[in-house]
């Protein structure tokens, strides 16, 4: 009996363990590629996923450069999304990114959302952190982190002859 009051305890307190860490996801930003778009800036591609646990809606997000003001190679000089987001440069070398207030209805992101196609542009020598803070439709932050991207910087290329490169295709 001893043995058995034990063991549920033990369970009890592992699935207790579980289920606070997992509440304490409550966004994902996945980098999804990084792109050399000339050996002056890289384009790194994102996806967002809101895992809120109390349903919290994803209307707007920020990455401010940490630390901020942002240094020259991270400071973020181009961005683009998908849809309906829109985005707007930071004076501290970070980005914006909304949905219009007309459009909260359906393009917001719900619990369990994700949306990809964001990328922001930065140095290719840049291995830059942010901090992320993600609004709902209201413009109230509900949840803010870390968020640390590494780019791809420009890629090597040796010389060689066209017979060299002849040979590789035969």
């Amino acid at each position: 009996m001893f043995l058995r009051n034990v063991l549920v305890l033990v369970t009890a307190l592992t699935l207790s363990v579980a289920t606070s860490a997992q509440a304490q996801m409550e966004v994902v930003i996945s980098q999804d590629s990084c792109v050399t778009v000339d050996a002056d800036h890289a384009r790194i591609y994102f996806t967002i996923t809101n895992l809120s646990p109390d349903y919290q809606s994803i209307c707007s997000f920020q990455f401010t450069p940490d630390p901020s003001p942002a240094s020259v190679e991270c400071t973020v000089i181009g961005f683009g999304g998908e849809d309906l987001w829109v985005g707007s440069s930071n004076l501290d070398g970070g980005v914006w990114f909304g949905v219009p207030p007309t459009e909260y209805s359906y393009a917001c992101l719900g619990h369990n959302d994700s949306q990809s196609g964001f990328y922001i542009t930065i140095d290719p020598s840049g291995n830059c952190c942010y901090e992320a803070s993600f609004t709902n439709n209201m413009y109230e932050t509900w949840w803010t982190m870390s968020w640390c991207v590494e780019s791809c910087g420009p890629v090597p290329v040796e010389p060689n002859s066209w017979g060299v490169i002849k040979r590789i295709y035969e």
